[in-house]
């Protein structure tokens, strides 16, 4: 499997010792098709004939246009019948053209502004989208008792801008900049990603001082 991964990237693909692996980046920085990325390679590289994984998002349908790349991304797995969109769930299916194989590999949507709808569900990896947004709670009352499989490798990937203190992605940010074995984490900004001097000065002019150093500058 052949996908272009920015290089900013690369090391959540790598780290496979961490449960919690936090992204703090940028707007534009490709938080979520990267995110696409890494689900795809852990349920692919997962030996669990049946591995599954979630993207949660604060948008169900910016989640949908997300999940739906893998119809270009991927397309040599979509040519040969392995790959399967579902439009309306958002949903994404791994599974061999003979229908007699029981491997059947998934990659779930869901949103943390409908968590009823994410009760029920099992998956090894999980993806928390814009973890900025989600609700008070939702993290410990609904999403932890998704995943399964830590012992054998399950994780979270958690990935968003920030925005303020009082928020999930900013406390596993914290977490994750000490010595902690279950939590690695880390915060770029628009110059550490060497954004053009063209575009730092679209954003300067066109969002307000407080939003360019939210969005842009991570503070």
């Amino acid at each position: 499997m052949e996908v272009n991964i920015f290089k900013h990237f690369h090391w959540i693909f790598q780290d496979r010792e961490h449960t919690n692996l936090v992204c703090v980046y940028p707007r534009g920085a490709g938080k979520s098709f990267a995110a696409l990325d890494w689900c795809m390679n852990r349920i692919i590289t997962d030996e669990d004939p049946n591995a599954s994984a979630m993207i949660i998002t604060n948008d169900l349908k910016k989640g949908k246009v997300t999940t739906r790349d893998p119809l270009t991304r991927y397309e040599e797995f979509a040519q040969r019948g392995i790959l399967r969109y579902n439009e309306n769930t958002g949903t994404i299916i791994l599974q061999p053209t003979n229908k007699t194989s029981l491997q059947r590999k998934t990659i779930y949507l869901g949103s943390y502004n409908q968590r009823d709808t994410l009760r029920g569900y099992h998956v090894k990896y999980i993806v928390l989208d814009e973890a900025r947004d989600m609700p008070p709670n939702v993290y410990q009352e609904v999403i932890v008792p998704i995943v399964k499989g830590l012992e054998t490798g399950g994780q979270f990937l958690i990935v968003g801008t920030p925005r303020g203190t009082n928020n999930i992605l900013y406390q596993l940010y914290q977490e994750g900049q000490t010595d902690n074995p279950v939590t690695k984490s880390k915060l770029l900004t628009g110059v550490d990603l060497q954004y053009s001097q063209k575009r730092m000065n679209f954003y300067r002019e066109t969002l307000s001082p407080a939003i360019f150093r939210q969005e842009i500058m991570c503070d």
